[in-house]
């Protein structure tokens, strides 16, 4: 099974933002009375912070798979599957991270730019992507070659 494409996407804002919060509470713990409280939070960040630091997508010969920061796979889906693809851009409000949206699933890290995946079913999702044009370009070759 060939790779035939391979892109991780850092995940800015998810990393700013459990950074951001992450500062707040650091501060609480200047307070000895108070670090005891905010300690299981910490280990919570840190591990949403790891889980959604990076989105890594993979085309093989007959596979798309989207996996978060340690390697997960979150998303896998057979090519002969998928119906269509094409770049979308998603609205500040679909947000990052795993979440139903109007439009299906979306799997985001950062950014708005993404790519709408219809599957045979007429299931659709988003795998978001700062490369949205290779990555159409990348599913439809492998496509084309398995045919």
């Amino acid at each position: 099974m060939a790779i035939r494409y391979e892109h991780t996407q850092p995940g800015y804002v998810t990393l700013g933002a459990v950074g951001g919060a992450a500062l707040v509470l650091a501060g609480t713990f200047l307070r000895k009375a108070a670090a005891a409280k905010f300690f299981p939070g910490m280990l919570l960040l840190g591990a949403a912070g790891s889980v959604f630091s990076s989105l890594t997508i993979l085309v093989t010969d007959d596979e798309l798979l989207a996996r978060f920061g340690p390697g997960v796979p979150v998303k896998r889906v057979k090519l002969a599957d998928v119906q269509s693809v094409e770049p979308v851009r998603n609205p500040w409000y679909y947000g990052w991270g795993i979440r139903l949206t109007p439009r299906g699933m979306l799997y985001n890290v950062s950014g708005f730019d993404a790519v709408e995946v219809r599957m045979r079913s007429g299931k659709v999702f988003r795998l978001g992507t700062d490369e949205p044009d290779r990555l159409v370009e990348a599913i439809e070759e492998a496509k084309a070659a398995a045919a």
